[in-house]
């Protein structure tokens, strides 16, 4: 049997389950997530995003529940160096342009972050299946 003809197969079939896996834990309501630590709020307002409640205490925002919209507002000068700053601005681009100008919604945070992990697992494969060890290894591997 060729198992190089079957590793694509695998990989689509599996990038399918995941997504479906993600889709439904990420997407539909109930809608899950973490309670902020304060590090996204870093760079908040350098991509320009506010809370919707200006009111809410520090226990609401760092150890109350997963907030899920924000309010959007114009770029600063955060002043906070972050490899995530283009992650979220490719997120509320995203979240701009299919849902809203007004209130950025998280699971479009969510939608980026899924589609870089698929890519990464699928070009993964994809590099195991072209490094592929010599088939004297093959059953190791």
């Amino acid at each position: 049997m060729n198992f190089g003809k079957l590793r694509p197969g695998i990989a689509f079939w599996t990038a399918i389950a995941a997504a479906a896996v993600i889709i439904y834990v990420l997407m539909v309501r109930p809608i899950v997530g973490l309670a902020d630590n304060g590090d996204f709020e870093r760079i908040m307002s350098t991509v320009g995003l506010d809370y919707t409640n200006p009111f809410l205490t520090d226990e609401d925002k760092y150890f109350g529940y997963f907030i899920r919209e924000f309010k959007l507002t114009s770029l600063g000068l955060g002043g906070y160096a972050s490899s995530q700053i283009p992650l979220v601005l490719a997120a509320k681009a995203l979240n701009m342009l299919l849902h809203s100008g007004r209130i950025f919604d998280m699971r479009f945070m969510a939608v980026v972050y899924s589609v870089l992990l698929l890519t990464a697992s699928l070009r993964g494969n994809a590099l195991r299946a072209v490094c592929s060890p010599p088939s004297s290894f093959a059953p190791y591997f």
